[in-house]
């Protein structure tokens, strides 16, 4: 069955479980109809008049209600998709349907409607697309220049949504923080008036992600109606839901229009970022899983997508970046993670010489980087750098030869350090200019290329605070915020076309590129640089919202570094535990460590990766969040349902009150399914002789058969004692 259905100048898309329907209009607008449930007749559809309609709105207003891209016109008074001037001083926008046209390729399709604008001679192109494999519609839009005179773009936005009219106001999620706080859950029921997601930091994340979801206030992670959506952009991004007086809510996303204008040439093309939409029944979990399914199919790099991550070793917690991160130290460290059982050795900051000099340093490591990554396949291993290739030591020699090419305004007083985002040592590089981009790229290339590199990890520490040029573009000044992420992408894009194999890490600070646009090129996402285990916990749940689980990287899950958030201790099961929960680190003093004391962290590693097939590729449950209650339980099912892991986690438990039976999720209920214990409390001799009884869950647990429709709806108990307890239980399906 066709995914799109065409009827006159009436259109209807299916998407699993989701339909959305929109029309014509008699004023040649297109008039969203309906978004939600699926249904397959476009004649159930309403008319665009039935849903324009209303009695106490006037008709010029009726006529431009619930538009799929409204351009700023008339007695539009929510919020344009489209604004824009000319030198003539009008500024405004009258959209008007050309034709539309249904383009069918491999494994997609894709709807164009074409507009055009008669006041500056603009071509509009909004673009549809739908996957055969995946539950999400792809919406972005084309604007040309026509005309034979120049235009401004004021605000450019990738789609406008339309909600159902239903009897409640919205609530609205979305994912916000700071850094170590990184995509907390939030939700607000805004009503009537404007409400905005939104980024001015020149990145996508992580104070605030490019993700929202509406629901009428009663979704539940099991079920409730959940309309959905994510921009595609690595730079400043708005998302703003719109509840106007007259029942209709929508929400329209994509580029950031503060501070942002860009001049459009005769003949000259502006394409905005993808807005990936969904629609569900089944509540924020299968929300989560349908974004899964599409991030596995469509955003993952090919080469990576049925590639288990690694076990590794990162240095900074163990060697920091000053001066014991050298030769001599990183060389220990690298011999001891072979004991380990690492598969990845990382060097991250403090090996170069300074940001923007991309060679190693001349005294801490004279030899360079050759014989470490020599040394790590001899051993087995795959080798790594960190760089924060955007940054530049005020020191260093690319400011001395190139300072014109450091992002601020022209003029005095710019060198103000209360004007810098960041250490006052180090200023942000104008990606935007293509110079920067090409000496970047052949820095990047020799990196990779001499070190024979398995591995590179991004980093990105600073904001634009200073978002400015000496000699702009002809696109104006202002279209700085769009050219640099433009610029970054593309040097990825080149490094994923030269080096296809090279694993890449998004780290940006912890998870400050939170959007798939970039993760296009990247298999591993720095979640947090907060490593605290108990942090991580809710760290996880928003992270795996719109990220997929097994991305959650991180440089020292399993380390001493975790107490520097919150300075407390934390035993190395509960670290080692919460890190299996994605990608697992350790960041030990290797080289320091006793022999029991590698065994031990041996042990975990061969635990992850035992298990990391199900946590790496299955879907993700969360059975109950730690943001409701002081225990938390996680599951990952396979997608034939033929394994299961299920973690435990509990903190500062009073009273020896009990955990409660959990229901698991997603199993095959006729299945029967033996269970293997791993972690948690143990019933000790001398809790035994004081009386104490069924403390050891192992016992109980381990070698346990159960069918699925038992775990299922009966459920799992895990004992959980004290301030840190955590246990971890595999299924796997009797044949």
């Amino acid at each position: 069955m066709n995914r799109i259905v065409r009827d006159g100048n009436r259109f209807l898309i299916c998407c699993g479980e989701s339909g959305y329907a929109f029309e014509i209009s008699e004023a040649g607008l297109p008039v969203n109809l309906h978004w939600g449930a699926a249904f397959y007749r476009l004649a159930d559809a309403p008319s665009a008049v039935s849903v324009q309609q209303f009695l106490h709105r006037v008709a010029n207003r009726s006529a431009i209600a619930r538009q799929e891209y409204p351009a700023w016109y008339g007695a539009l008074f929510t919020e344009p998709a489209l604004k824009v001037s000319d030198e003539s001083g009008v500024r405004n926008c009258e959209l008007r349907f050309v034709d539309a046209e249904l383009l069918a390729a491999s494994g997609c399709e894709t709807l164009t409607v074409k507009f055009t604008d008669r006041f500056h001679r603009l071509e509009v192109v909004l673009f549809y697309r739908v996957y055969s494999d995946c539950d999400l519609v792809d919406r972005w839009s084309v604007i040309t220049n026509a005309g034979d005179k120049p235009c401004t773009l004021e605000s450019v936005q990738s789609a406008t949504l339309q909600l159902p009219q239903l009897p409640r106001p919205y609530r609205v999620t979305g994912l916000h923080g700071r850094w170590g706080r990184e995509g907390m859950i939030g939700r607000t029921v805004p009503g009537q008036g404007k409400f905005t997601l939104e980024s001015r930091s020149g990145l996508s994340g992580a104070n605030a992600m490019p993700f929202f979801a509406l629901d009428q206030g009663d979704a539940s992670e099991t079920a409730g109606e959940v309309w959905f959506g994510s921009l595609q952009w690595s730079g400043s991004w708005k998302i703003v839901v719109d509840g106007d007086g007259y029942g209709d809510t929508s929400v329209t996303a994509g580029i950031h229009d503060f501070d942002f204008s860009w001049q459009l040439a005769p003949g000259a093309s502006f394409t905005t970022p993808e807005l990936s939409c969904g629609y569900t029944r089944g509540g924020f979990g299968a929300m989560t899983r349908i974004i899964h399914r599409y991030l596995r199919a469509r955003i993952e790099p090919e080469e990576f997508r049925r590639r288990p991550m690694p076990l590794l070793v990162n240095t900074y917690a163990a060697l920091n970046s000053g001066p014991e991160m050298n030769e001599t130290n990183a060389m220990k460290q690298l011999e001891a993670a072979a004991k380990v059982g690492a598969e990845l050795f990382v060097f991250d900051a403090g090996w170069q010489q300074s940001l923007g000099e991309w060679t190693p340093h001349r005294e801490k490591f004279p030899n360079g980087l050759q014989p470490f990554a020599a040394r790590a396949h001899e051993l087995g291993m795959k080798f790594g750098v960190w760089a924060e290739l955007e940054s530049v030591d005020l020191n260093g020699r690319l400011y001395a030869e190139h300072p014109d090419w450091i992002m601020k305004f022209p003029g005095p007083g710019q060198d103000d350090p209360m004007l810098l985002d960041g250490r006052s040592d180090r200023v942000l590089l104008n990606f935007a200019r293509d110079e920067v981009l090409e000496f970047i790229w052949e820095a990047m290339d020799r990196l990779i290329g001499d070190n024979r590199l398995d591995y590179f990890k991004l980093d990105m520490n600073r904001a634009f605070s200073r978002p400015g040029w000496d000699v702009p573009p002809d696109e104006g000044a202002r279209s700085i915020w769009v050219r640099y992420v433009w610029n970054i992408r593309e040097l990825f894009a080149r490094i994923r076309r030269k080096y296809p194999q090279i694993m890449l890490e998004n780290c940006a600070q912890g998870n400050g590129r939170a959007d798939w646009g970039f993760m296009r090129y990247f298999e591993r996402v720095n979640r947090s640089d907060n490593q605290d285990p108990l942090d991580e916990l809710r760290l996880h749940e928003g992270f795996s919202i719109m990220h997929l689980p097994k991305w959650a990287g991180g440089g020292c899950h399993i380390s001493d570094y975790t107490s520097h958030i919150n300075r407390r201790r934390v035993p190395v099961q509960f670290q080692a535990f919460a890190g299996m929960l994605g990608s697992l680190a350790i960041g030990r003093r290797l080289h320091e460590s006793s022999e029991a004391e590698l065994l031990e962290l041996r042990r975990y590693g061969e635990l992850y990766k035992q298990i990391r097939h199900i946590t790496n590729f299955g879907d993700f449950y969360r059975l109950i969040s730690h943001f409701d209650s002081n225990y938390a339980v996680y599951e990952y099912v396979t997608a034939d349902a033929s394994e299961a892991v299920v973690f435990f986690f509990g903190h500062a438990l009073q009273y020896s009150g009990r955990p409660p039976l959990v229901a698991l999720r997603g199993l095959e209920p006729e299945a029967v399914y033996e269970l293997t214990s791993f972690g948690g409390e143990s019933a000790t001799s001398e809790w035994k002789a004081a009386g104490a009884t069924n403390l050891d869950v192992a016992e109980i647990l381990n070698g346990r058969r159960v069918s699925g429709a038992g775990l299922m709806a009966i459920g799992l108990r895990a004992e959980l004692y004290g301030d840190f307890a955590s246990r971890l239980v595999h299924l796997k399906r009797v044949e």
